[in-house]
């Protein structure tokens, strides 16, 4: 890592280890923001995107692509780690007045880098990729965005082999973020709307296992790498739901909006953006906030997969940082 490294905080995370943020570092050359923001598996690499899919270099922080994405800026977008990301989005542009051929766009970028784009009714929202399949969970709805589904779609064939939730079938509510367990077997949508909340399904059968009502807006989700536990926000609080019996553990008052998140490896930390704090890291264990990290609109934060590093997608329209599409900060334990 360059000098460029400096250490923010030393603060004592247990009698045993301190717990050493180091950053942020700032990466830039792409003059957008980065409203998803992923890691490689071999946590080498930073993927962003906005209306282009940017590739970052973590040591040498060298942007090594970018390319455009078909279509008007990206929803979620989910990223597997090594090769394949996927994105749905719109074509539609508010500063474009003739919006008569608006169509969405079904987006996959491959190993070759190349995004391949096709035109499909309904595909719109978050999504998350269910690793080693090359099939995605979706929101999907109708043309005029009244009628949300989520289902997993092939991504060849681009047909829908399960539909976990069905508005008309499950009670109007928007999912807002989807996010598939390290392996493959539980998928999670947080809700905003009428039905707010959580709920978790098996991935491979469909069955509801987990329903979880919350009184504001979900806005994100996430689990824990080694599955056992979840995390969904309910307006500015933060739950932990244990997967082996799906009750919720712990709850934690934040007297903020959520707007991301994400958990390391075992849980014992999660990344937090709000609404207007910027974002922060919080020790699970004690309910400690154990540094702030970054201010500023913060789009998207993410733990790489062995949590050493945290990842924070900006908005382009943060002052007080510039240019940077993504931030990142180094935790040693």
């Amino acid at each position: 890592m360059k000098t460029l490294l400096i250490l923010l905080l030393t603060v004592s995370f247990s009698a045993q280890a301190q717990l050493n943020i180091y950053g942020p570092i700032e990466y830039q050359g792409y003059k957008e923001g980065a409203r998803t923001v992923h890691f490689s598996e071999d946590g080498k690499r930073i993927i962003g995107d906005w209306n282009d899919v940017v590739e970052w270099d973590i040591e040498s922080q060298t942007l090594l692509s970018t390319t455009k994405i078909p279509g008007y800026s990206t929803h979620k977008s989910s990223f597997d780690g090594s090769s394949f990301w996927f994105n749905a989005n719109s074509n539609y542009n508010m500063d474009v007045e003739d919006i008569t051929d608006m169509y969405n766009n079904f987006n996959v970028r491959d190993s070759s880098g190349i995004i391949k784009t096709n035109k499909i009714d309904g595909s719109y929202g978050a999504s998350a990729i269910i690793k080693g399949t090359k099939e995605v969970v979706v929101v999907a709805s109708t043309n005029t965005h009244t009628h949300y589904q989520v289902i997993r779609l092939n991504t060849k064939t681009l047909e829908g082999s399960l539909t976990y939730f069905d508005e008309s079938r499950d009670g109007a509510s928007v999912p807002s973020a989807i996010k598939v367990s390290e392996d493959g077997k539980f998928t999670a949508v947080s809700f905003e709307g009428e039905n707010s909340g959580l709920r978790v399904y098996d991935t491979e059968t469909g069955a509801l296992l987990c329903r979880y009502k919350t009184e504001s807006d979900a806005n994100d989700v996430a689990f824990s790498s080694d599955g056992k536990y979840v995390f969904v926000n309910d307006g500015a609080s933060l739950l932990q739901i244990n997967t082996g019996y799906w009750r919720k553990t712990q709850h934690w008052d934040l007297k903020n909006t959520i707007t991301s998140l994400d958990a390391n490896a075992d849980g014992s930390h999660v990344v937090i953006a709000t609404k207007k704090k910027g974002a922060f890291l919080m020790n699970v264990v004690n309910g400690r906030i154990e540094s702030s990290l970054g201010s500023g609109k913060i789009a998207d934060v993410t733990f790489s997969l062995d949590g050493q590093y945290v990842a924070l997608g900006m908005y382009k329209t943060s002052k007080s940082l510039g240019v940077a599409s993504v931030l990142l900060y180094q935790i040693t334990y």
